[in-house]
C-alpha cells in the first residue's frame, strides 16, 4: 500500500466522555437536552507512514489534545409531563451512542439537570432508574455541595465556563453540523445579556421575552466536564471563582 509521507496534523481519540446537560422545563420555558462528548488524545503531525508504523510518538510528532463536540441538541414543548420528559431522556440514555464501549475506551453517558424551580423533579428521574447530577443555579459566586449526586451552582461560574470553552484558543467547544437546534442555541447567545444588579452582583439573563434554556443545557454539560474527574470528597464550598 502506497502510504503519503505528507504530514498533516491529525486528532487520534484516546479516551471519550458523554455528558447530557439537561434544563428541566418551567412555565415559560421548554425543556433542553444536549450531548456533549469530550476526548481526550493527541494531535499527530507525523505523515500517514509513520502513523501506520507507530513512529510518530518516538519522534516526537504528538501532542497531548482534547475535543469537545456537542452531538445532540434538541427542545421538548412546552406543556409536556415530566414523566414524558424524563421516560424520553431515559430512552436517549438507552442508546448504543450513549452507552459504554470498551473498545473505544468511551464511558457511558452521564446525566446533569437543572434541579431548581421543578419540585421533586430529580427524585421522579431517581424514580425512573436513572442517576442525574442535580444542580440548583442560584447568584453568588461558590458552588457547593450538598450531598451525594447534589450541587447549588452560581450561574456565574455557569456562565463564565460556557463563555471560556466557546472561546478557548487550542480546543473550543464545536458543534456537529447536523443539529437543528444549533441556530436557536446562537440566536439565544446573540440575546443573553450580562447586567449589574443593585448590589453589584452580575445578573445573566436573556432579554424579556427570550429564552435562555439551550444555553444552560449546555452551560451544564459544560461545567460538569469542566470538573475533575475523581475530585475528593468535601463538605461545603469547593471552590469559587
Amino acid at each position: 500500500m502506497d502510504w503519503s509521507q505528507e504530514r498533516k496534523p491529525k486528532f487520534l481519540p484516546r479516551k471519550s466522555r458523554l455528558v447530557m446537560g439537561v434544563d428541566v422545563g418551567k412555565e415559560v420555558d421548554p425543556t433542553a437536552i444536549c450531548v456533549i462528548e469530550k476526548c481526550n488524545g493527541v494531535i499527530d503531525h507525523g505523515s500517514d507512514y509513520e502513523r501506520h508504523t507507530n513512529q510518530t510518538e518516538a519522534l516526537g510528532l504528538q501532542k497531548k489534545a482534547e475535543r469537545w463536540r456537542v452531538v445532540h441538541m434538541e427542545r421538548i414543548p412546552l406543556k409536556t409531563k415530566y414523566g414524558e420528559v424524563i421516560r424520553h431522556i431515559a430512552g436517549l440514555l438507552a442508546t448504543p451512542q450513549l452507552q459504554a464501549d470498551p473498545d473505544e475506551n468511551r464511558s457511558a453517558g452521564e446525566l446533569v439537570i437543572d434541579a431548581g424551580g421543578a419540585g421533586g423533579v430529580a427524585e421522579m428521574f431517581i424514580d425512573n432508574g436513572l442517576k442525574p447530577i442535580s444542580v440548583i443555579i442560584r447568584g453568588g459566586l461558590d458552588t457547593n455541595w450538598k450531598g451525594r449526586n447534589r450541587f447549588t451552582v452560581a450561574k456565574e461560574e455557569l456562565i463564565g465556563l460556557l463563555d471560556a470553552r466557546l472561546n478557548h484558543d487550542r480546543f473550543p467547544l464545536t458543534f456537529s453540523t447536523q443539529l437543528s437546534e444549533a441556530e436557536a442555541f446562537k440566536a439565544e447567545i446573540a440575546d443573553f445579556r450580562r447586567n449589574v444588579s443593585g448590589a453589584g452582583r452580575m445578573q445573566y439573563e436573556a432579554r424579556q421575552g427570550r429564552h435562555d434554556d439551550m444555553i444552560l443545557s449546555v452551560a451544564l454539560a459544560v461545567w460538569f466536564l469542566s470538573r475533575p474527574r475523581n475530585q475528593p470528597t468535601v463538605i461545603g464550598v469547593y471552590g469559587s471563582y
